[in-house]
């Protein structure tokens, strides 16, 4: 089934259903059975944790894992770039910090410290 799926500023459309976030859309990873999102973080901001998964039918299913929670002895920002490699979802927040997050439930799976810039 072919999705219409469109964004403006912090507005998700799928098809028909509305999505709103607190900060704009940055980037979108649209998937068989859901849309991965990457809010755009103001650098004057405290929010973290800003990569959201939403079903096709507008529903958000996850929100990233705190990396605070699971790494409390590194610094956190907000992520600021996402991607698929295969089957995985990595990201990066501002200053550095890599993270393989599972894309069925937002779960950070490893942190990722070697290997090339993606």
């Amino acid at each position: 089934m072919s999705q219409n799926i469109k964004i403006h500023e912090n507005a998700l459309y799928i098809n028909d259903e509305l999505v709103t976030f607190d900060f704009n859309i940055d980037t979108l990873i649209i998937m068989d059975t859901k849309i991965i999102v990457l809010l755009d973080i103001p650098y004057d901001s405290s929010e973290l944790d800003n990569i959201y998964a939403v079903d096709l039918k507008g529903k958000i299913i996850w929100r990233v894992e705190k990396a605070a929670k699971k790494y409390p002895k590194l610094r956190h920002d907000p992520y600021v770039g996402i991607s698929m490699l295969d089957d995985k979802l990595l990201a990066r927040q501002f200053y550095g910090q890599r993270y393989i997050i599972d894309p069925d439930t937002g779960k950070l799976v490893e942190r990722y410290t070697v290997g090339r810039d993606w």
